[in-house]
């Protein structure tokens, strides 16, 4: 077998890693954000009433970046129910926050690329 061979031969195998690397690269970046959403919807279970409505702009943006996540996911076991008419109150915040993070839940148990994870040292053994 000649050079330019085994050369084009390492150059595709280099090529086909690099994309594999890049795409393995975006799933983990995915990966990241929903657990970004995740600790920030955390934080919030146990807010004030007054705590859960300063931050109401906060939810809805996670509901929304939540919602384009899904639609770019269809085959996605996860649903998300509509939301409620707005402006929000504590109560219906408090509620987004609880469906938020159970659907988040149910994106990542899915995640096949999902790292191991400890969770968020709150439940007792």
């Amino acid at each position: 077998m000649s050079c330019i061979y085994y050369s084009r031969r390492f150059c595709l195998i280099a090529a086909a890693a690099c994309l594999l690397m890049a795409g393995t690269s975006l799933l983990r970046a995915q990966t990241r954000q929903l657990l970004a959403w995740q600790e920030d919807l955390a934080s919030l279970k146990n807010a004030t009433g007054d705590d859960l409505v300063e931050q109401r702009v906060a939810v809805v943006q996670i509901r929304n970046a939540v919602e384009f996540w899904l639609k770019f996911h269809p085959s996605s076991k996860a649903a998300l129910p509509s939301a409620p008419q707005q402006p929000w109150g504590a109560e219906a915040i408090r509620n987004q926050v609880s469906v938020l993070s159970q659907v988040l839940e149910t994106i990542l148990k899915a995640d096949p690329g999902q790292p191991f994870n400890l969770g968020d040292g709150q439940h007792a053994l």
